[in-house]
């Protein structure tokens, strides 16, 4: 087993960079589709809330503000999905939010416009429960209706090729699920390391591929797409997965190439990275010294993706160097928040990553986002102010001696099904964990006789 296995985790910094970066996507996507579409008036916006940033980048729209007020207050309905729908009352978890307040006054406080602007994701997601509580025989067996009330979720997956020597290149996933808690506006975030053995999507390959034996939890996209990565990840956490994007890892080389023109990164430690692969092609080692530096799409990807030499260090981790350049790409983003050209030029990219596949939804992400800037607008003109979501939990699900357990090696685990499998030779990839106890990857009910142990946790860190 190689020492990146044994490696221990700064996971509450990991968290805590993961939600900035989920913050940061999200705003991107958000103000490229304002600024393309014109909607508003911000001198009204700015007068209001006093707001800068992403709603400054509005400075340059010249749209009678009285006029746009009117059109912006219609939404359309998601398309292809029905308007009601009659389900068992206990079959979906029911989405709530703090009591409704009512529209500011001279004299009242300025309220919050996030549940504004969540809510066309809050009542796609319930529409989205309710429909597969009534078309899934499991479904109630799967998503822990006590855990997900009142909770928009969010699964991300980024994807690509990793080079760790002495083994050969090879594709790498990660999985990491967001869920917002609607009455705290705190999001929470809920890694599953992908080294987890996952029997859904082996079960799912062996009436496709026909490929048997134990099979990582980050191969559930690839092998079987959003419908069995929902559908593992839900069985493996109680988490309704209402959204689902997956996002490769060329996206971040295209960007910082194609909108930002290269990057100023500020690099806090000397970093030697070793080679790396990317679109099949292997590119030598790079000495990245202390302090800010130019870079362009290669090395800011090699800076995320490279193993590094010496000893191992949390604070070097690849999640940490990821955030460093997603940081930088923030950074420069709000340098030129004022220039309409460049607003183009992100709208253009995001559209051609969408083209391309670059960035995948599994929701029609136009629409749903497009009601979120009209609600966005419309509240704002009025004299909300806009608080982003509070860091809440954290949860890393790997190896306690690296993170906060839930699962463990398969080499060091106690339970004899793991135990004959591995005298059997049935893991050719001994790398993988399994989860803790009695967890049998053979049962017929996974959420009760696998899972247990990662959903015991999950929920007793998530629970109120």
């Amino acid at each position: 087993m190689s020492n990146r296995r044994r490696k221990q985790s700064s996971s509450r910094l990991i968290a805590i960079l993961s939600v900035a970066q989920l913050v940061a996507g999200i705003a991107l996507l958000i103000a490229a589709l304002t600024y393309a579409s014109r909607p508003t008036c911000a001198q009204v916006l700015n007068k209001s809330t006093g707001a800068t940033g992403l709603l400054s980048l509005l400075a340059h729209t010249e749209t009678n503000c009285v006029q746009v007020a009117g059109v912006v207050a219609t939404t359309q309905p998601v398309a292809a999905v029905p308007a009601t729908i009659t389900a068992p009352a206990e079959a979906a978890a029911p989405i709530t939010t703090a009591t409704p307040t009512r529209a500011p006054t001279a004299t009242s406080a300025p309220t919050s416009l996030i549940n504004e602007v969540l809510a066309p994701f809050k009542d796609e997601a319930q529409r989205r429960r309710t429909t597969r509580a009534l078309r899934e025989t499991n479904y109630s067996n799967r998503v822990d209706s006590s855990l997900n009330t009142g909770r928009i979720n969010f699964l991300f997956f980024g994807f690509g090729e990793t080079y760790e020597p002495p083994y050969p290149p090879d594709y790498k996933g990660s999985i990491n699920i967001f869920s917002l808690d609607l009455k705290s506006l705190s999001l929470s975030t809920v890694t599953l390391n992908h080294d987890i053995r996952a029997p859904e999507v082996e079960r799912y390959r062996q009436n496709t591929d026909r490929k048997k034996g134990p099979t990582k939890i980050d191969q559930s996209y690839p092998v079987g797409g959003f419908e069995v990565m929902r559908a593992t990840v839900e069985d493996a956490t109680g988490v309704s997965v209402d959204f689902q994007l997956a996002m490769d890892d060329g996206v971040i080389k295209r960007a910082v190439d194609g909108v930002f023109g290269g990057v100023d990164v500020f690099v806090p430690f000397d970093f030697d990275a070793l080679p790396v692969y990317f679109d099949g092609v292997k590119y030598p080692d790079y000495h990245y010294a202390k302090g800010t530096q130019k870079m362009d799409g290669l090395h800011a990807v090699q800076f995320i993706k490279a193993v590094y030499e010496g000893p191992y260090d949390a604070t070097r981790e690849l999640t940490v160097r990821k955030q460093i350049i997603i940081k930088a790409m923030l950074d420069a983003t709000k340098k030129e928040s004022l220039n309409p050209l460049f607003w183009t030029k992100a709208l253009g990219f995001l559209r051609s990553e969408i083209d391309r596949k670059g960035v995948v939804f599994d929701f029609d992400a136009t629409t749903l986002i497009m009601q979120s800037i009209q609600n966005l607008v419309f509240r704002a003109a009025q004299g909300a102010a806009l608080t982003l979501p509070s860091v809440g939990q954290s949860v890393y699900v790997v190896d306690r001696r690296s993170g906060d357990g839930g699962v463990e090696w398969v080499t060091g685990s106690t339970n004899p099904i793991m135990q004959r499998d591995l005298e059997d030779g049935v893991y050719a990839d001994k790398s993988m964990s399994v989860p803790m106890g009695s967890a049998d990857p053979y049962a017929d009910d996974l959420v009760a006789d696998y899972w247990t142990s990662v959903r015991a946790l999950i929920k007793d860190r998530l629970s109120p």
